[in-house]
């Protein structure tokens, strides 16, 4: 990309620019927010609401652009029709009949049902028309702005002066992001943008501190005894250093040489992670056997279920269904997950291997774009530079992890900017006739009414988003009333949620309240009828009937067959 080079309406101060950074800003906010002291979810369902704002905000920015849809370069057109198809395929995936709050708004813990995909994808398409690298410049920022805030709650809550008292099993190291999994993996993806910065800035100073910047987030993510972050960063660095070597000698044979040598550290280190090989008493990380596990009950689940997916955050209920002998010797019976972890593993279950195959062709489409792009600018060390490093840290991070929104968000954000991106770029405009860029002419009045749309939009995502937010604050609020008959009536409020019905239950047993507990179970497994945990509880509580107990043995035999169906 030639920086010196400006587009029609490509100021920074444009309108195109407002939106796009106001993306990035929601992007931040849903990064940083949490709400410990109003929500009974202090992570997630906060998360979610800034996703759903700028999700429809980003929905609205494209009904005012997708009018000139016939003059836009062909690949973008392509790269907007898959995702009018994939938006078909999520909506089809309510067809399977789950909860609806469940499918709308996703599970208690994740949150990532069709409202957020739905929103992660007018991101990602929005953020396909950027068309400034000021923009781009400004969001890069954004993003390693983000990492530092996140880096220094960080670093309060390594030091132990943090001031809200967080209820986790988890390290003390959550940061904004509930897990030290995540909290390590966004700053492995900060880090790895601000990459570009130690070789594209000339001051020595600044590339002191920078480096000083870099270094502490690294030390956090081992601090937090999450390799997710360690490893993305590594990474990250050592394909900044494959493009120097390319910029700097132009050598094919360094080029492939340290390619290799990348490859057979990368090799010997995921056999270190499982036990195996040279580095293997050093390396071993247990947790990534139990993902293997996961991932391979995940695909035996989806192969039955092959077009829609087994429902929209319906994984949880067919775990144990779809688990083998295998998966009990390497995992105890008692875990359960609801989650396959791996970002594409979930979305086929969610939505389908079709809706899947749609996703994956986007993202090779603008993978194309983004070497092409990094190759025309002579692999030059700049804000796409940090962005396209930051988007390859998510994409590894993806592999291993659940779509957790506070860095989902950014994964899809960056997918769209990266292609937007590159089809400003010098080497693709020379491809394309320069009528298939130019914007179509707008009237002063017309660019003066798109931030009131915008801002409608973003309105509308309030009000989408507000009954999982409002369900969750007023339960949080009825838990401290301590009264029961407000718990129990908070529970069963729209959209309803397995965990909270669960968890209500089993404080009314704890307090021997046998009647309320018997009459929220039954409640219970009408709303989720392939819940174990509820059929679980309904066999125990004392005032269940014989014949519910009988029936819900019967179920739980069909929902866990290696250990409840077990003679």
């Amino acid at each position: 990309m030639n920086s010196n080079k400006k587009t029609k309406n490509s100021s920074p101060f444009s309108i195109k620019h407002k939106a796009m950074v106001w993306i990035g800003y929601f992007s931040c906010l849903t990064t940083l927010a949490v709400s410990p002291f109003s929500a009974f979810d202090p992570i997630n369902v906060v998360k979610l609401f800034f996703v759903s704002v700028a999700g429809f905000w980003s929905f609205s920015y494209l009904l005012t652009e997708i009018s000139g849809f016939k003059k836009l370069l062909t690949l973008h057109r392509t790269l907007l029709a898959l995702g009018g198809l994939l938006v078909i395929f999520l909506f089809a995936a309510l067809s399977k009949g789950l909860p609806l709050g469940q499918s709308i708004y996703g599970v208690y813990g994740r949150n990532t049902g069709l409202l957020a995909h739905f929103c992660l994808l007018m991101i990602l398409l929005a953020a396909s028309f950027v068309d400034s690298e000021k923009t781009l410049s400004l969001i890069f920022r954004t993003l390693l702005f983000t990492g530092v805030l996140v880096g220094a709650y960080s670093i309060i809550q390594v030091l132990g002066v943090d001031p809200i008292e967080w209820t986790t099993k988890y390290s003390p190291i959550i940061s904004t992001l509930g897990n030290p999994n995540f909290s390590s993996a966004f700053l492995g993806i900060s880090a790895s943008a601000g990459i570009v910065l130690l070789v594209s800035q000339k001051s020595i100073v600044y590339r002191i501190f920078i480096g000083l910047l870099l270094g502490i987030g690294f030390y956090l993510t081992l601090v937090m005894e999450s390799w997710q972050g360690t490893v993305i960063f590594v990474v990250a660095c050592f394909i900044a250093l494959i493009f120097q070597i390319q910029r700097k000698f132009g050598n094919k044979l360094l080029t492939r040489s340290t390619v290799f040598i990348g490859l057979l550290g990368s090799t010997l280190g995921f056999l270190g992670m499982m036990g195996m090989g040279p580095l293997g008493s050093i390396l071993e990380k247990t947790t990534l056997a139990i993902r293997i596990e996961y991932w391979r009950t995940a695909i035996s689940a989806l192969r039955g279920n092959l077009l829609f997916g087994v429902g929209i955050e319906g994984f949880g209920d067919l775990f144990r269904i779809h688990r083998d002998e295998k998966s009990l010797e390497v995992i105890n019976e008692s875990v359960w997950t609801n989650s396959a972890h791996n970002v594409y593993l979930d979305f086929a279950l969610s939505f389908g291997l079709i809706a899947l195959l749609l996703f994956l062709a986007i993202k090779m489409i603008v993978l194309t774009v983004a070497v092409r792009c990094l190759k025309a600018s002579q692999y030059r060390f700049d804000a796409y530079m940090g962005l396209f490093l930051a988007w390859v840290s998510y994409e590894i991070q993806a592999m291993v992890s659940i779509n957790h929104l506070g860095i989902g968000i950014w994964g899809w954000f960056f997918t769209g900017l990266i292609f937007g991106g590159a089809a400003i770029s010098k080497d693709l405009q020379e491809k394309h006739s320069t009528k298939a860029r130019t914007p179509l002419s707008r009237s002063n009045s017309v660019s003066d009414v798109k931030p009131l749309l915008w801002f409608t939009g973003a309105v509308v995502g309030v009000l989408v988003v507000l009954p999982a937010y409002l369900a969750d604050t007023r339960f949080f609020s009825a838990v401290k009333s301590e009264k029961a008959e407000a718990i129990v009536v908070a529970a069963k409020k729209f959209p309803s949620d397995s965990f909270r019905i669960t968890y209500v239950i089993d404080l009314l047993d704890q307090f021997n309240l046998d009647n309320p507990a018997a009459a929220l179970v039954e409640y219970g497994v009408t709303e989720f009828p392939n819940n174990y945990t509820l059929h679980l509880f309904r066999t125990k509580l004392p005032a269940t009937s014989p014949e519910s107990k009988a029936l819900s043995r019967q179920i739980l035999a069909q929902l866990n067959p290696l250990v409840d169906g077990s003679p």
